[in-house]
């Protein structure tokens, strides 16, 4: 056998695998999901748009609540109803936890501030309890150095770790 030959053949083989492989590609490619078809699918998952107001949330987590109590009424065996009571208890808490809403505050840092004169400010509004153990925990975490001048909005039950990450500059 002539190499002439073998190299010709060699190249067919790459070119028609190739023209295999396009075809096969092209093909996976027409499966390809629309923007509106994507975000429908994450309103399935329990997904919510950033521009969907608390307000509504609430209205829709009520709809689901009138829902699950039309089903209740509708059951009659005893072991369903103990199922279904516990049901209504567990959305009940969930319900309660999702209209508390926190409380938030407004923190402003202005130049010059050191991170006790932070920490004092944090505990007037009632954010930490001790001013001193939270400048405390900002030193030895190397926050103190990288608090942002500027106004921070906070909620109220934030942790240490949380009030730090969202005064201070981004490792």
């Amino acid at each position: 056998m002539k190499f002439k030959y073998f190299l010709r053949g060699l190249g067919v083989g790459i070119v028609f695998a190739s023209i295999i492989f396009f075809v096969a590609y092209r093909q996976m490619g027409t499966t390809k999901m629309t923007d509106q078809q994507v975000m429908e699918r994450a309103k399935e998952l329990g997904m919510v748009e950033p521009d969907t107001s608390i307000k509504d949330l609430l209205e829709s987590n009520t709809d689901i609540e009138n829902h699950m109590d039309k089903n209740v009424s509708d059951t009659e065996a005893s072991s369903e109803e103990a199922t279904v009571s516990t049901a209504e208890a567990t959305t009940e808490a969930v319900t309660t936890e999702n209209m508390t809403v926190a409380e938030s505050v407004s923190v402003t840092v202005e130049k010059g501030t050191n991170s006790y004169a932070v920490a004092q400010q944090l505990q007037e509004l009632g954010m930490v309890a001790d001013a001193a153990e939270f400048d405390d925990y900002l030193i030895e975490n190397g926050y103190a150095s990288r608090i942002r001048v500027g106004t921070h909005a906070l909620t109220k039950g934030m942790d240490f770790h949380t009030i730090a990450e969202a005064i201070s500059d981004p490792m």
